[in-house]
C-alpha cells in the first residue's frame, strides 16, 4: 500500500547512485499496488497537462509483436495479474519489459531502461531486507 512508502524509503536511503528525489519516487512505486501506480502515473501526466481525461485511455499499449522476448504463450504464462481502473489485466513482468527494451534500444527506451533497472535494484534491495 502506498501509505507505507516511508517505511520502504528508510530501507532505500543507503542506495548509491540514486538522488533523494528518485529514492522517494522508487519507494512510493514499490509500496504502491498496481492500481495506485496507475493513478500516480495518471496524476503525474495530468500535472503537466499532457493529456485530457478523454485521451487517458491511450496510455495502454497493445503490441502485436514484441522484440527480444519469447513467444506469446511462454510470456503469457509468466504474466503478472493486476487491476487497472477496476479492470483485471495481465502484464509482462518488468524484467521481461526491460529485456525487450534492451533488444530494441530506441532513443525513447534509454530512459525507461535506466528507470526500470533502478526500480528492480530497489525491489531486490527491499527483498534482501525481509
Amino acid at each position: 500500500m502506498l501509505k507505507d512508502w516511508k517505511k520502504v524509503y528508510r530501507n532505500l536511503k543507503s542506495m548509491r547512485g540514486v538522488s533523494e528525489e528518485e529514492k522517494v519516487l522508487l519507494a512510493q512505486a514499490l509500496a504502491a499496488t498496481p492500481e495506485e501506480r496507475w493513478r500516480m502515473h495518471d496524476q503525474y501526466l495530468r500535472s503537466f497537462g499532457l493529456y485530457s481525461h478523454w485521451q487517458r485511455k491511450s496510455l495502454v499499449n497493445f503490441l502485436f509483436t514484441v522484440q527480444g522476448v519469447r513467444d506469446f504463450n511462454s510470456e503469457y504464462r509468466q504474466a503478472v495479474k493486476a487491476t487497472i481502473e477496476g479492470e483485471p489485466v495481465k502484464l509482462l513482468p518488468l524484467k521481461r519489459i526491460l529485456k525487450s527494451k534492451q533488444s530494441v534500444l530506441r532513443d525513447k527506451d534509454r530512459l525507461h531502461i535506466l528507470q526500470i533497472k533502478r526500480f528492480l535494484r530497489a525491489q531486490k534491495k527491499l527483498k534482501g531486507l525481509k
